[in-house]
Parts: C-alpha cells; sequence; structure tokens
C-alpha cells in the first residue's frame, strides 16, 4: 500500500510539475510575443463570439 501512494504521489507531483511549466511557457511566450499578434490573439475570440451572436439571431 505506502509503495502504490508513493509511487500515485511521485506521478502527481510530475503532473504538476509539468502543468506549471506549461502555464509559465505560456505566458512567457505571450510576453515576448510581437503586438500585432497578442491583439490578434485577444480580437479571434471577440470576433468569433460576434459571429456566433449573429447566427442565431438570423437563425
Amino acid at each position: 500500500m505506502a509503495v502504490c501512494l508513493n509511487i500515485n504521489t511521485q506521478e502527481e507531483i510530475v503532473k504538476v510539475t509539468a502543468g506549471f511549466i506549461a502555464l509559465l511557457c505560456l505566458f512567457l511566450s505571450l510576453f515576448f510575443a510581437p503586438w500585432f499578434l497578442k491583439l490578434l490573439i485577444l480580437a479571434l475570440p471577440l470576433a468569433m463570439d460576434k459571429l456566433n451572436g449573429f447566427k442565431k439571431v438570423t437563425d
């Protein structure tokens, strides 16, 4: 039982660490991205939301 808990704990620590590193890399890549790419990333969900809202109104 203790061996199983030890293995599961180590796997969870690896998963949490990998998730933290992935988020850190995401934020760093957004920080160093050019301005037009940042604006595109922000504008794309807004444009998609407006298009989906327009479809619902016309249907």
